[in-house]
């Protein structure tokens, strides 16, 4: 009798492991996929192009989200 409780026991307590894990699991997937949301929402917002027309000034023309800007001055990202 003493050895059927503690199968038991243990089965419980794996079953237990196991749920809490399937529970992890699905916590990460649920923070995993309201990242990579707001990332698309931010990829959409922030889409736009840029051309070098021939400006006498040569400024470059950035569009974003129909706004247009121009950049007079750029440099290279310092390392």
């Amino acid at each position: 009798m003493t050895l059927l409780l503690r199968n038991k026991r243990s089965d419980i307590l794996v079953v237990l492991n196991f749920l809490m894990f399937q529970a992890e699991i699905a916590r990460q997937e649920a923070r995993l996929k309201m990242e990579r949301d707001n990332l698309e929402k931010e990829k959409s917002v922030l889409m736009g192009t840029a051309s070098n027309q021939d400006n006498q000034d040569g400024a470059l023309e950035i569009t974003v989200s129909g706004e247009k800007y121009r950049c007079l001055r750029f440099a290279k990202a310092k390392k």
